[in-house]
């Protein structure tokens, strides 16, 4: 024997359950693979630059405003949400001659790497750990030319010379090539990553969007999104911040490629 209930009392039991912040499992949405607001995205230096040089016209102090930096939004995250993925921030920062930016401290793991200019320095208050350009390129260059494959993106991990682990906790550093000409095969991990032009220029296809990267550019890669890189014609240097080392330390990483 079944009982069928009347439209009123299905009504008032998910009203009762709305009213008791409970979500019926039954009633959602099925799915099957994680997906944000967030969007494959490059910020170009050649867009982004002259604007930043004009910002002495409207911020002139850059010391009274903690930093002279444009900050890199995905077009698919609202405010207040301002980083380049939802894990990772991005910014352009500059300095004018003569200008300091003050230290701070912040809970959030800081990465900074340098794309023009010279004589700037971290003063004497923080140990902040450098790592010279012209020790990781020649040394990544060195991999590259040992590579198996020519499709390779070869990667240098930048380390905590401590503990031999992530440069940071939170927040992973890698310096990576690409052989002239080549192509990554199609690839999606759980970790979502941005990415600076340091050499070369190229193409970056990215949730079925064509972007042209070029020096200095700057790329979000979110989470599980499936990404092609291809090197022009030169070798494509990348330096990449990523935030698979929360993911590795929960034993949460995951990636495909396709073959």
């Amino acid at each position: 024997m079944s009982h069928t209930l009347a439209p009123a009392d299905v009504s008032h039991y998910y009203q009762r359950l709305a009213e008791l912040s409970t979500l019926p499992f039954w009633q959602r949405e099925e799915f099957t693979e994680p997906a944000g607001p967030e969007c494959g995205h490059v910020w170009h230096w050649q867009d982004v630059y002259p604007e930043l040089a004009r910002s002495g016209q409207f911020a002139a102090d850059a010391a009274a405003l903690q930093r002279r930096a444009l900050i890199l939004r995905n077009p698919g995250l609202t405010a207040p949400a301002g980083g380049a993925t939802p894990t990772i921030a991005a910014a352009y920062q500059m300095l004018f001659p003569g200008e300091r930016a003050p230290i701070h401290a912040h809970s959030i793991s800081a990465a900074r790497f340098g794309l023009a200019g010279s004589g700037a320095r971290n003063g004497q208050h923080s140990p902040v750990r450098r790592y010279p350009w012209d020790q990781a390129y020649p040394a990544l260059q060195r991999l590259m030319a040992r590579s198996p494959g020519r499709n390779t993106l070869t990667s240098l991990a930048y380390r905590n010379p401590l503990t031999g682990g992530h440069a940071r906790a939170t927040l992973g550093c890698l310096l990576q090539g690409l052989p002239t000409a080549a192509r990554t095969r199609p690839r999606r991990e759980t970790a979502s990553s941005v990415i600076v032009v340091a050499r070369g220029t190229g193409t970056l296809i990215c949730g079925g969007q064509s972007f042209p990267l070029l020096p200095n550019d700057v790329a979000a890669i979110p989470a599980w999104t499936w990404h092609q890189l291809t090197a022009s014609d030169h070798d494509l240097v990348l330096f990449r911040l990523t935030d698979r080392p929360i993911h590795d330390a929960f034993g949460l990483f995951q990636a495909e490629e396709e073959v």
